[in-house]
């Protein structure tokens, strides 16, 4: 009696579903039931990641003080509180800062009108930004700062009256844990720091959204590339970004069947209902509405089942 061998069962790895996409509104009539395809590569991410406990506390009456003067703004300031949100503001002839905070955001913006420094430094001048915001905004509890991209330009909109009007050059910075993957705004916005530099090392303009301070807590298992993909189709997503020529179209009701994704990162999402810094993919690619508009897209899944 011979022995007969049966082939191996195939077994199906169970699909491992993204949690709750986060509760925002950046598109309210983003379609559902898209078909996405993803054309990129996984670029090994880590099977796990801790996630991070923050704080999103503001600033004192002596630290906005503080920052102020660092600026160059010795002035009283001027305050406007609308609701729960509030402006602060100095002003002087050469130019303006202000302090927004609307309990979730606290930005900082300048803008410099006029400088008399004519010697060029011997510092990169992306190094010299990002020691300006590490000197004037961070402390040993913040996450650190990375060069994220240089802004192209050109930037003829800035209010600059020079005499003879410098070169300008832009530089965005983003935090990030453990020096690897960025801390998003509530945007799923990269960059918290951002600024305009002449040649001769002054900051001509600023925009600096406080990242938050944080503290590792536990790790947890993330889920694939795939299984993110099948969320996404599962209307488990996030749509975080439509544009056309760099003209936003969110404000926009979209309607498209199918999106092709060809970019994939890890990033971390602040969820200020339950104060953790949670990891997501943030998928980059592109569709053609039912108009005919060729959109670029960006859309974010969470990398854990839950927490």
């Amino acid at each position: 009696m011979s022995n007969i061998t049966k082939p191996p069962t195939k077994i199906t790895p169970p699909v491992r579903y993204a949690a709750s996409p986060p509760a925002i509104t950046l598109v309210p009539d983003a379609p559902s039931n898209v078909k996405f395809v993803f054309q990129g590569n996984e670029q090994g991410f880590p099977t796990a990641l801790p996630l991070y406990q923050f704080s999103n506390s503001g600033y004192s009456k002596n630290q906005m003080e503080a920052i102020a003067k660092a600026v160059g703004f010795t002035s009283l300031p001027t305050t406007v509180q609308f609701g729960t949100k509030s402006m602060v503001s100095w002003s002087m002839p050469a130019g303006k800062l202000s302090y927004y905070n609307n309990g979730v955001d606290r930005i900082w913006s300048h803008t410099l009108f006029q400088s008399q420094v004519r010697t060029k430094p011997t510092t990169a001048l992306s190094l010299l930004a990002k020691s300006f915001f590490e000197k004037v905004f961070l402390s040993k509890d913040h996450p650190p700062l990375v060069l994220l991209e240089e802004l192209p330009g050109p930037f003829e909109d800035m209010h600059i009256t020079d005499a003879t009007k410098p070169k300008l050059y832009g530089y965005a910075f983003t935090p990030r844990v453990n020096n690897q993957y960025s801390i998003t705004t509530q945007l799923f916005d990269l960059s918290a720091a951002s600024c305009i530099i002449d040649e001769f090392g002054v900051i001509r303009s600023f925009s600096f959204s406080a990242p938050p301070l944080i503290t590792m807590t536990k790790s947890l298992p993330l889920i694939s590339i795939s299984d993110a993909i099948i969320s996404l189709n599962n209307n488990r997503g996030v749509l975080v970004f439509a544009s056309k020529d760099n003209e936003s179209y969110l404000e926009e009701k979209l309607l498209f069947q199918s999106a092709t994704l060809n970019d994939v990162q890890l990033v971390y999402y602040p969820d200020k209902t339950i104060m953790l810094l949670l990891p997501y993919y943030l998928f980059s690619g592109q569709t053609i509405t039912t108009e005919g508009k060729p959109l670029i897209l960006r859309y974010a899944v969470a990398a854990v089942e839950s927490y």
